[in-house]
């Protein structure tokens, strides 16, 4: 155990194996509905669940690994759950192309990423995002996730006549939400490093007992892949709707898989690994090989997710915890049934409080700009209205870089806000 301290850097990051085993399943309990989620999203545009399920868990093992080998971060990588419902509900649903044909594009998309983190771009593309932008971006997120947990307890829900309503404020699953919130909260303040996973484990024996769950069994043989593996449309590389496609989901790709990743770094306090070029260029290697992978195999792109500052504040600091995540999303192949009856509203207080603390970077924001200020503001707002991490950054840019323009500080645009900006309004005015 002596030479797997000494590779992760265990004892020297004032760690332990106790606190890296429990921030690894406290990252899993928090992203283990990816493993329901992704197949329910991909299978309404005629993928089959089970060669979904089969294949996210794949591509999360081999690319939360990688993340752990390479960089030494204990972040776990799975698909994109924006990317998904993009790929489902804009391109195969809206737009009647068959989900081998999109599956293609996102083939390619998974290229381009591969290829523009080894020509070093993605990270100086990453880099060059504006201060406020990305402060914006955080606050966005946050915002989503308490939107996404109030959702799924059924407390908020969409309207014909406004934006959002009020849903069945006086139910079962809101009362644990909210409970849990505020133990969560409570066991946070007394630096327990366990909170996480103890008030999910709760609300899940606590939602067997009450009959919001059902016990599905322990052990079960995988389904078969053989239904999506290389099931690509290649001949559709051909078609004008093809690089239309390619070209919507490269731009929610791009900044959808890497986002995260500079956000968690400033979530565990390690924002200047971001100048490191050699480390960044690591972390950013396991999220591209798996977007390769993942479409061959039938799942789109993938992205660091930011459930994984749950596992960071149970005391995760090293790439141990990410190997953790890992094997544990190895073992759903067969304990599958036993994972997969944990309910969406158990880990519905995690997110609330994760999206709290993002929402905290408002307090590091400056007030003296105006065009930061309505560009940041518009990213933070758009995000949780629309539903979408993409229309955030999408109108985050365009904001940014007309009213830099409006008040006269052009010059002060990055090279990436211009184009970013021009591709995300092409991609909105012109390709819709």
């Amino acid at each position: 155990m002596a030479s797997v301290n000494r590779f992760f850097k265990i004892d020297e990051m004032g760690s332990s194996y106790k606190n890296e085993i429990l921030g690894g399943l406290t990252t899993f309990s928090s992203i283990i509905y990816v493993l329901v989620v992704n197949p329910t999203i991909l299978s309404a545009a005629g993928l089959p669940f089970g060669s979904v399920m089969v294949a996210t868990i794949l591509v999360t093992f081999l690319s939360t690994c990688l993340m752990g080998l390479l960089a030494n971060y204990p972040f776990a990588i799975a698909p994109g759950l924006g990317v998904s419902a993009f790929f489902t509900y804009s391109i195969v649903l809206k737009q009647g192309i068959v989900w081998q044909n999109a599956m293609l594009a996102a083939f390619f998309v998974g290229v381009f990423l591969l290829f523009f983190t080894l020509i070093k771009l993605r990270r100086k593309i990453l880099m060059s995002i504006p201060s406020s932008l990305f402060k914006g971006i955080a606050c966005g997120i946050g915002l989503f996730l308490i939107f996404v947990g109030f959702e799924q307890i059924g407390m908020i829900k969409a309207s014909h006549g406004s934006i959002i309503e009020m849903g069945d404020f006086m139910n079962i699953k809101v009362l644990i939400a909210f409970v849990s919130f505020a133990l969560i909260i409570v066991m946070l303040y007394f630096k327990l490093q366990y909170a996480f996973i103890a008030v999910i484990l709760a609300n899940w024996i606590l939602a067997l007992i009450l009959g919001l769950t059902t016990f599905k069994g322990v052990v079960a043989l995988p389904p078969s892949l053989s239904q999506t593996f290389m099931k690509l449309n290649f001949s559709f590389i051909k078609e004008p709707d093809f690089f239309k496609i390619l070209f919507s989901l490269f731009l929610i790709g791009i900044f959808d898989s890497t986002a995260g990743l500079f956000l968690l770094l400033k979530q565990s306090g390690r924002e200047h690994d971001i100048q490191d070029q050699k480390l960044m260029e690591r972390a950013l290697l396991p999220d591209s090989i798996s977007s390769t992978l993942g479409p061959l195999l039938g799942t789109t792109t993938l992205a660091v997710h930011i459930e994984s500052a749950s596992g960071i504040s149970a005391g995760a600091k090293t790439g141990f915890s990410s190997i953790i995540v890992a094997l544990m999303f190895l073992l759903c192949l067969f304990f599958y049934p036993l994972f997969s009856s944990i309910p969406n509203f158990a880990t519905t207080s995690v997110l609330m409080v994760l999206g709290c603390h993002m929402v905290m970077q408002i307090k590091s924001m400056k007030w003296n700009d105006f065009a930061d200020v309505v560009s940041f503001f518009v990213t933070t707002i758009t995000m949780p209205l629309t539903f979408s991490i993409y229309h955030g950054f999408a109108f985050g840019f365009i904001s940014y870089t007309i009213l830099k323009v409006i008040t006269g500080k052009y010059k002060h645009i990055p090279i990436v806000c211009w184009v970013f900006s021009a591709l995300f309004a092409v991609e909105l005015f012109v390709f819709k």
